[in-house]
């Protein structure tokens, strides 16, 4: 369905924006060995175009398929990923917006609800965050205005869903009181009412120096938002201290 109207370089692209990573992209080892083991998706494109569900040329929309299944990314971009679409479409770094809010909330919704394959239930239950695992290993969540996770572990569960993220993810959500049906608790105040004041500073002075990396209009917004975030939290856990 893509083919007539995005190239692949035009998605790889949009793809470094949303993701927040420039240094995406195509693995071409990965995109041969999709190519070279793709009959059954192939099959499933023209039992598809039979059913003039698929519009165009079949082996065109498989080969653009499997280039998007061969883009390499980490964890950082997965987490960046799920920190634009916490911050409802809009990059934190650029404050562009990249999604429209329908589209957003969609995504969110189909995460929440399926993004765990037919572990989405349980998941829901003991982590509550939307989340969308792969196969690679790989699982991307957000928090609600708050912040982007990115988790990688090889070993998959019989469900296809990393164990080793989604128990990090279980951990930080209870942890952390991120479960969106969790009420009474931010994760920012119950971090910095949880943290002696020395490990405040080596946090202050970790953000100060990633936003120093930063240059010109991305860091000015970026500083702006870091510094109203961590000055309110900071003087309402002193206050609350006192």
């Amino acid at each position: 369905l893509l083919v007539p109207l995005f190239s692949f370089e035009q998605i790889l692209k949009f793809t470094r924006q949303l993701c927040l990573d420039d240094d995406i992209c195509l693995d071409e080892a990965v995109y041969r060995s999709e190519e070279r083991t793709g009959d059954r998706n192939r099959s499933i494109a023209y039992l598809l175009k039979s059913k003039e569900v698929l519009e165009g040329d079949a082996l065109a929309a498989c080969d653009l398929y499997f280039r998007l299944c061969s883009m390499s990314v980490n964890a950082r971009s997965l987490a960046g990923l799920g920190l634009v679409l916490a911050n409802g479409g809009v990059s934190p770094v650029t404050g562009e917006r990249l999604l429209t809010a329908q589209v957003v909330r969609t995504v969110k919704t189909l995460m929440f609800t399926c993004g765990m394959y037919d572990g989405s239930g349980e998941f829901a239950v003991e982590v509550g965050l939307p989340a969308k695992s792969g196969v690679g290993g790989g699982i991307m969540s957000c928090v609600e205005n708050q912040m982007g996770i990115g988790t990688y572990g090889p070993a998959l569960d019989e469900k296809g869903n990393s164990i080793g993220g989604g128990s990090s993810l279980q951990y930080l959500s209870r942890a952390l009181h991120l479960h969106m049906f969790d009420s009474g608790c931010n994760w920012l105040s119950f971090f910095f009412a949880h943290t002696p004041n020395g490990m405040l500073d080596d946090f202050a002075n970790a953000i100060r120096k990633w936003l120093d990396s930063l240059s010109g209009e991305q860091q000015e917004l970026a500083h702006s938002a870091y510094k109203k975030v961590f000055e309110a939290q900071k003087n309402k856990s002193e206050g609350e201290g006192d």
